[in-house]
């Protein structure tokens, strides 16, 4: 929070319109942040530590599943009006939320219970499609070491045993058909 005040300071006195900025400033200071690191341990406190780090992550899980359903039917929106995927940047924009949530997806994996690993396998096929058409190499680059991260951080060595193997049949399919190479690289 300190740090944040600071560059709201700071952000404050190189602003040429000081009364404009410092109502967004207490707009998304005030209202936002601070309302919210108050409210939520208050409104938390006699929750057990489990249930709060379920909250916590099924919302989580929840909002990239809703990011993830939205920026779909953008997608199919596009398509209709004959726009395909991967051809332009116009769903960048998304790309900060994802690598945000993608922590909650991996770890959704954790979860030993089939549905939750179907729910993983469903909601990383889709993660890709859109991070890939995000056309974002710094995102594609920070999913790729948060992932690196995370596998060594809880030494899963068969997800990415799994990853490595999809990853290569996926490049070998690409590159095999002259087609797919040519509009890859056109």
């Amino acid at each position: 929070v300190a740090i944040l005040t600071i560059a709201a300071l700071l952000s404050l006195l190189q602003s040429p319109d000081a009364g404009a900025s410092m109502k967004e400033i207490f707009k998304a200071i005030i209202e936002n942040t601070l309302l919210c690191t108050i409210a939520i341990p208050v409104i938390l406190r006699d929750e057990k530590r489990e249930d709060v780090e379920k909250i916590v992550f099924f919302s989580f899980i929840s909002a990239l599943g809703l990011r993830c359903f939205s920026e779909l039917i953008a997608y199919y929106k596009d398509y209709q009006q004959g726009i395909m995927p991967f051809a332009d940047y116009r769903h960048r924009s998304i790309s900060d939320s994802m690598v945000f949530l993608f922590p909650a997806l991996l770890n959704l994996w954790l979860i030993k219970s089939a549905k939750y690993r179907i729910s993983f396998v469903v909601l990383s096929v889709i993660f890709i499609f859109l991070i890939l058409g995000t056309l974002s190499r710094g995102a594609w680059l920070s999913v790729l070491v948060i992932g690196l991260i995370w596998i060594l951080m809880f030494k899963q060595w068969k997800l990415l045993l799994v990853g490595v193997m999809v990853s290569i049949i996926a490049l070998s399919v690409i590159f095999t058909h002259k087609e797919m190479t040519a509009k890859l690289t056109h």
